[in-house]
Protein backbone atom coordinates (compact mmCIF):
# COMPACT_ATOMS: atom_id res chain seq x y z
CA UNK A 1 0.00 0.00 0.00
CA UNK A 2 1.47 3.62 -1.01
CA UNK A 3 0.85 5.58 2.17
CA UNK A 4 0.59 9.34 2.81
CA UNK A 5 1.89 11.01 6.41
CA UNK A 6 1.14 13.82 7.48
CA UNK A 7 2.59 16.14 9.85
CA UNK A 8 1.66 19.17 11.49
CA UNK A 9 4.99 20.44 12.34
CA UNK A 10 8.72 19.89 11.23
CA UNK A 11 9.62 19.50 14.15
CA UNK A 12 10.86 16.52 16.34
CA UNK A 13 8.73 16.51 19.75
CA UNK A 14 6.44 13.53 21.21
CA UNK A 15 4.45 13.58 18.28
CA UNK A 16 7.02 13.90 15.53
CA UNK A 17 9.19 11.31 17.33
CA UNK A 18 6.32 8.80 17.00
CA UNK A 19 5.85 9.62 13.79
CA UNK A 20 9.20 8.73 12.81
CA UNK A 21 8.87 5.31 14.71
CA UNK A 22 5.52 4.71 12.42
CA UNK A 23 7.23 5.71 9.02
CA UNK A 24 10.02 3.26 10.05
CA UNK A 25 7.83 0.31 11.13
CA UNK A 26 5.30 0.70 7.81
CA UNK A 27 7.90 0.94 5.75
CA UNK A 28 8.55 -2.56 6.40
CA UNK A 29 5.61 -3.44 3.96
CA UNK A 30 4.47 -0.26 2.62
CA UNK A 31 5.21 2.70 0.41
CA UNK A 32 5.19 5.74 2.71
CA UNK A 33 5.45 9.14 1.95
CA UNK A 34 5.41 11.96 4.14
CA UNK A 35 4.84 15.73 3.86
CA UNK A 36 5.48 18.57 6.69
CA UNK A 37 5.37 22.26 6.70
CA UNK A 38 9.63 22.61 6.63
CA UNK A 39 12.65 20.63 6.38
CA UNK A 40 14.54 22.92 9.17
CA UNK A 41 13.18 21.46 12.78
CA UNK A 42 14.98 17.91 13.18
CA UNK A 43 12.07 16.08 11.59
CA UNK A 44 13.06 15.59 8.22
CA UNK A 45 16.63 14.94 8.34
CA UNK A 46 14.80 11.60 10.98
CA UNK A 47 12.69 10.86 7.89
CA UNK A 48 15.21 10.99 5.02
CA UNK A 49 17.76 8.87 7.37
CA UNK A 50 15.22 6.09 6.87
CA UNK A 51 14.29 6.51 2.89
CA UNK A 52 11.17 7.97 3.60
CA UNK A 53 10.25 10.07 0.63
CA UNK A 54 9.54 13.69 1.70
CA UNK A 55 7.44 16.61 0.60
CA UNK A 56 7.14 20.32 2.24
CA UNK A 57 4.12 22.00 1.86
CA UNK A 58 2.49 24.64 3.87
CA UNK A 59 -0.86 23.21 5.68
CA UNK A 60 -3.92 24.76 6.84
CA UNK A 61 -6.68 24.19 9.24
CA UNK A 62 -9.72 25.35 6.80
CA UNK A 63 -12.30 22.82 7.46
CA UNK A 64 -13.69 22.00 3.86
CA UNK A 65 -10.92 23.43 1.42
CA UNK A 66 -8.85 21.15 -0.50
CA UNK A 67 -5.03 21.99 -0.60
CA UNK A 68 -4.18 21.95 -4.37
CA UNK A 69 -0.54 20.75 -3.24
CA UNK A 70 -1.53 18.01 -1.21
CA UNK A 71 -4.43 16.95 -3.84
CA UNK A 72 -1.79 16.73 -6.16
CA UNK A 73 1.13 14.76 -3.87
CA UNK A 74 -2.10 11.59 -3.67
CA UNK A 75 -2.64 11.69 -7.60
CA UNK A 76 0.83 12.16 -8.63
CA UNK A 77 2.30 9.38 -6.38
CA UNK A 78 -1.14 6.80 -6.23
CA UNK A 79 -1.38 7.58 -2.46
CA UNK A 80 -3.73 4.63 -1.35
CA UNK A 81 -3.89 5.51 2.50
CA UNK A 82 -3.60 9.14 3.97
CA UNK A 83 -2.86 9.26 7.90
CA UNK A 84 -2.78 12.89 9.98
CA UNK A 85 -0.19 13.13 12.97
CA UNK A 86 -2.62 15.04 15.47
CA UNK A 87 -6.12 16.53 14.59
CA UNK A 88 -4.70 20.38 14.18
CA UNK A 89 -4.35 20.04 10.22
CA UNK A 90 -7.61 18.86 7.65
CA UNK A 91 -5.54 19.36 4.66
CA UNK A 92 -4.87 15.25 4.59
CA UNK A 93 -8.33 14.52 5.63
CA UNK A 94 -10.15 16.85 2.85
CA UNK A 95 -7.50 15.32 0.43
CA UNK A 96 -9.13 11.77 0.90
CA UNK A 97 -11.96 12.55 0.69
CA UNK A 98 -12.08 14.12 -2.75
CA UNK A 99 -9.33 11.27 -3.90
CA UNK A 100 -12.54 8.95 -1.97
CA UNK A 101 -9.65 6.93 -0.43
CA UNK A 102 -9.13 6.22 3.01
CA UNK A 103 -8.55 8.38 6.10
CA UNK A 104 -7.00 8.23 9.82
CA UNK A 105 -6.88 10.58 12.46
CA UNK A 106 -3.62 9.63 14.56
CA UNK A 107 -5.00 11.99 17.86
CA UNK A 108 -2.26 12.91 20.19
CA UNK A 109 -4.00 15.96 22.15
CA UNK A 110 -6.77 16.26 24.73
CA UNK A 111 -8.05 19.77 23.50
CA UNK A 112 -10.55 20.51 26.01
CA UNK A 113 -7.72 20.51 28.27
CA UNK A 114 -5.16 22.65 26.64
CA UNK A 115 -5.80 26.55 26.77
CA UNK A 116 -3.72 26.94 23.59
CA UNK A 117 -5.32 24.27 21.41
CA UNK A 118 -8.95 25.37 22.76
CA UNK A 119 -7.90 28.96 21.35
CA UNK A 120 -7.12 27.22 17.51
CA UNK A 121 -10.16 24.87 17.51
CA UNK A 122 -13.54 24.04 19.22
CA UNK A 123 -13.96 20.23 20.96
CA UNK A 124 -17.47 20.50 20.27
CA UNK A 125 -17.43 21.18 16.45
CA UNK A 126 -14.17 19.11 15.68
CA UNK A 127 -14.70 15.90 17.20
CA UNK A 128 -17.84 15.18 15.04
CA UNK A 129 -15.79 16.63 12.24
CA UNK A 130 -13.07 13.97 12.90
CA UNK A 131 -15.72 10.76 13.02
CA UNK A 132 -17.11 12.55 9.53
CA UNK A 133 -13.90 12.01 8.09
CA UNK A 134 -11.71 8.94 8.75
CA UNK A 135 -10.86 6.25 11.12
CA UNK A 136 -9.97 7.60 14.39
CA UNK A 137 -6.46 6.14 17.01
CA UNK A 138 -5.84 7.52 19.82
CA UNK A 139 -2.70 7.49 22.10
CA UNK A 140 -4.51 6.53 25.29
CA UNK A 141 -7.91 5.92 26.85
CA UNK A 142 -7.57 9.09 28.08
CA UNK A 143 -7.71 10.43 24.54
CA UNK A 144 -10.28 8.20 23.90
CA UNK A 145 -12.50 9.55 26.20
CA UNK A 146 -12.35 12.58 24.97
CA UNK A 147 -12.69 12.14 21.08
CA UNK A 148 -15.67 9.22 21.52
CA UNK A 149 -15.02 6.25 19.77
CA UNK A 150 -11.58 5.19 18.51
CA UNK A 151 -9.00 2.63 18.28
CA UNK A 152 -6.35 2.95 21.52
CA UNK A 153 -2.69 2.37 20.55
CA UNK A 154 -0.34 3.29 23.27
CA UNK A 155 2.90 4.78 22.07
CA UNK A 156 5.79 2.78 22.35
CA UNK A 157 9.42 2.97 21.88
CA UNK A 158 12.67 0.43 20.97
CA UNK A 159 13.36 -1.19 24.69
CA UNK A 160 16.82 -0.61 26.05
CA UNK A 161 18.81 -3.30 26.81
CA UNK A 162 19.61 -2.59 30.37
CA UNK A 163 17.39 -2.19 33.48
CA UNK A 164 19.18 -0.85 36.52
CA UNK A 165 19.87 2.86 36.81
CA UNK A 166 23.12 2.80 38.59
CA UNK A 167 22.64 6.84 39.48
CA UNK A 168 23.27 7.38 43.41
CA UNK A 169 23.47 11.41 42.96
CA UNK A 170 19.86 13.45 44.39
CA UNK A 171 19.57 14.43 40.63
CA UNK A 172 15.81 14.31 39.41
CA UNK A 173 15.60 14.96 35.97
CA UNK A 174 12.07 16.44 34.13
CA UNK A 175 11.12 16.72 30.55
CA UNK A 176 8.58 18.24 28.44
CA UNK A 177 7.50 21.94 27.00
CA UNK A 178 7.32 24.55 29.02
CA UNK A 179 3.93 25.65 29.54
CA UNK A 180 1.44 25.97 31.99
CA UNK A 181 -0.57 22.19 31.27
CA UNK A 182 2.94 20.44 31.93
CA UNK A 183 2.93 21.92 35.45
CA UNK A 184 6.58 23.09 35.76
CA UNK A 185 5.48 25.71 38.54
CA UNK A 186 4.12 22.43 40.87
CA UNK A 187 7.29 21.04 40.06
CA UNK A 188 9.13 24.03 41.45
CA UNK A 189 7.74 24.28 44.36
CA UNK A 190 8.17 20.30 45.30
CA UNK A 191 11.75 21.11 44.20
CA UNK A 192 11.61 23.89 47.12
CA UNK A 193 9.93 20.94 49.80
CA UNK A 194 12.85 18.42 47.97
CA UNK A 195 16.09 20.56 48.71
CA UNK A 196 15.23 21.83 52.53
CA UNK A 197 15.09 18.09 52.95
CA UNK A 198 17.93 17.19 51.13
CA UNK A 199 20.19 20.56 50.47
CA UNK A 200 22.32 18.55 47.77
CA UNK A 201 19.58 17.62 45.61
CA UNK A 202 18.53 19.09 42.28
CA UNK A 203 16.41 19.38 39.30
CA UNK A 204 17.13 19.06 35.85
CA UNK A 205 14.52 19.71 33.30
CA UNK A 206 14.59 19.82 29.32
CA UNK A 207 12.01 20.97 27.15
CA UNK A 208 11.54 24.11 24.57
CA UNK A 209 9.69 27.65 26.16
CA UNK A 210 6.78 27.07 23.93
CA UNK A 211 4.53 29.95 26.54
CA UNK A 212 7.36 32.51 27.01
CA UNK A 213 5.41 34.30 29.64
CA UNK A 214 5.31 31.06 31.53
CA UNK A 215 8.79 30.63 31.36
CA UNK A 216 9.32 33.83 33.20
CA UNK A 217 6.87 33.58 35.59
CA UNK A 218 8.57 29.98 36.61
CA UNK A 219 11.92 31.44 36.11
CA UNK A 220 10.55 34.39 39.06
CA UNK A 221 8.95 32.14 40.91
CA UNK A 222 12.71 30.48 41.36
CA UNK A 223 13.89 33.11 42.31
CA UNK A 224 11.33 33.98 45.07
CA UNK A 225 12.08 30.85 46.18
CA UNK A 226 15.45 31.28 46.40
CA UNK A 227 16.22 28.22 44.46
CA UNK A 228 19.92 28.82 42.15
CA UNK A 229 20.30 27.86 39.01
CA UNK A 230 22.73 25.28 39.73
CA UNK A 231 20.18 23.40 42.28
CA UNK A 232 17.17 23.98 39.63
CA UNK A 233 18.06 24.18 36.16
CA UNK A 234 15.68 24.67 33.06
CA UNK A 235 17.38 23.60 29.72
CA UNK A 236 16.06 23.93 26.90
CA UNK A 237 14.64 21.26 23.95
CA UNK A 238 17.13 18.50 23.29
CA UNK A 239 17.09 16.35 20.90
CA UNK A 240 18.72 12.99 22.59
CA UNK A 241 17.98 12.52 26.30
CA UNK A 242 19.31 9.00 26.22
CA UNK A 243 22.14 10.39 28.31
CA UNK A 244 20.66 12.58 30.27
CA UNK A 245 18.61 9.74 31.93
CA UNK A 246 21.36 7.75 33.17
CA UNK A 247 22.42 11.06 35.32
CA UNK A 248 19.45 11.00 37.06
CA UNK A 249 18.01 8.97 40.28
CA UNK A 250 13.99 10.33 40.18
CA UNK A 251 12.23 11.56 37.05
CA UNK A 252 9.64 13.74 37.88
CA UNK A 253 6.69 15.61 35.94
CA UNK A 254 3.37 17.61 37.29
CA UNK A 255 0.93 17.86 34.07
CA UNK A 256 -2.41 19.00 35.02
CA UNK A 257 -3.35 17.36 31.85
CA UNK A 258 -1.49 15.07 29.56
CA UNK A 259 -2.59 12.58 27.09
CA UNK A 260 0.18 10.30 26.94
CA UNK A 261 3.64 10.93 28.30
CA UNK A 262 6.48 10.07 26.36
CA UNK A 263 9.31 11.33 28.29
CA UNK A 264 7.65 9.02 31.59
CA UNK A 265 7.74 6.01 29.24
CA UNK A 266 11.60 6.63 28.23
CA UNK A 267 12.42 7.38 31.65
CA UNK A 268 10.98 4.05 32.89
CA UNK A 269 12.67 2.64 30.20
CA UNK A 270 15.99 3.94 31.65
CA UNK A 271 15.21 2.02 34.65
CA UNK A 272 14.21 5.09 36.74
CA UNK A 273 11.13 5.38 39.24
CA UNK A 274 8.63 7.89 38.37
CA UNK A 275 6.61 10.56 39.97
CA UNK A 276 4.26 12.29 38.37
CA UNK A 277 0.28 12.59 38.18
CA UNK A 278 -3.06 11.38 37.80
CA UNK A 279 -3.49 13.62 34.67
CA UNK A 280 -4.63 10.86 31.78
CA UNK A 281 -1.90 9.25 30.24
CA UNK A 282 0.44 9.03 33.00
CA UNK A 283 -2.01 6.68 34.93
CA UNK A 284 -2.22 4.30 31.89
CA UNK A 285 1.46 4.14 31.73
CA UNK A 286 3.04 4.44 35.36
CA UNK A 287 1.99 1.23 38.27
CA UNK A 288 1.19 3.24 40.94
CA UNK A 289 3.46 2.06 43.94
CA UNK A 290 5.11 -0.64 41.44
CA UNK A 291 6.87 1.58 39.26
CA UNK A 292 6.41 4.77 40.76
CA UNK A 293 4.08 7.25 42.63
CA UNK A 294 1.01 9.17 41.03
CA UNK A 295 -0.40 12.31 42.88
CA UNK A 296 -3.02 14.63 42.25
CA UNK A 297 -2.47 17.61 40.02
CA UNK A 298 -1.15 20.77 41.40
CA UNK A 299 -0.36 18.79 44.81
CA UNK A 300 3.31 19.96 45.13
CA UNK A 301 3.41 18.45 48.73
CA UNK A 302 2.74 14.58 47.91
CA UNK A 303 5.00 15.23 45.08
CA UNK A 304 8.08 16.23 47.33
CA UNK A 305 7.26 14.00 49.24
CA UNK A 306 7.67 11.05 46.98
CA UNK A 307 10.79 12.36 45.58
CA UNK A 308 12.52 12.48 48.64
CA UNK A 309 11.46 9.07 49.65
CA UNK A 310 12.93 7.86 46.71
CA UNK A 311 15.97 9.97 47.21
CA UNK A 312 16.68 8.40 50.19
CA UNK A 313 15.90 5.21 49.58
CA UNK A 314 18.05 3.92 47.06
CA UNK A 315 17.06 -0.03 46.71
CA UNK A 316 12.98 1.03 46.49
CA UNK A 317 14.32 3.27 44.03
CA UNK A 318 16.34 0.96 42.07
CA UNK A 319 13.32 -1.65 42.29
CA UNK A 320 10.93 0.62 40.70
CA UNK A 321 13.08 1.40 37.88
CA UNK A 322 13.63 -2.49 37.17
CA UNK A 323 9.99 -2.85 37.27
CA UNK A 324 9.01 0.10 35.06
CA UNK A 325 11.42 -1.40 32.76
CA UNK A 326 9.46 -4.21 32.35
CA UNK A 327 6.24 -2.94 32.33
CA UNK A 328 7.82 -0.71 29.17
CA UNK A 329 9.24 -3.99 27.58
CA UNK A 330 5.93 -5.82 28.04
CA UNK A 331 3.02 -2.93 27.28
CA UNK A 332 4.76 -0.37 25.68
CA UNK A 333 7.31 -1.88 22.95
CA UNK A 334 8.01 -0.61 19.86
CA UNK A 335 7.03 -4.19 18.33
CA UNK A 336 3.78 -3.91 19.73
CA UNK A 337 3.08 -0.36 19.05
CA UNK A 338 3.59 -1.24 15.30
CA UNK A 339 2.12 -4.46 15.49
CA UNK A 340 -1.34 -3.01 16.38
CA UNK A 341 -0.48 0.02 13.73
CA UNK A 342 -0.26 -2.58 11.08
CA UNK A 343 -3.46 -4.18 12.03
CA UNK A 344 -5.28 -0.98 11.70
CA UNK A 345 -3.66 -0.57 8.35
CA UNK A 346 -5.07 -3.49 7.48
CA UNK A 347 -8.41 -3.12 8.23
CA UNK A 348 -9.19 0.29 6.44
Amino acid sequence: MRILLISHTGELGGAGNMLVLLAKGLKTEHEVFCVMPDFHHGLAEKMFADGISMFKHRLNDNIGKVNKDIDNIIYENKIELVITNTCMVVDGAEAAKKANIPHIWWVHEIVSADYDLKKQVNPETLYPYLHNTGKIVAISEAVRREVGEATVIHNGIPVLESTVNICVDPVVMSAGGMCQRKGQMVLLRAMKGVIDAIPEAKLISYGGHWDKLYYWDVASERRKLQLSKDRVTFHGFTRNLVDEYSRAMVFAAAPYSEPFGLTILEAMNAGLPVVTTRSGGPQEIVAEGLSGYLVDPGDHESMAHFIIYLLQNHNQAWAMGIEGHRRVRQHFSYETFIDKWKEVVRTV
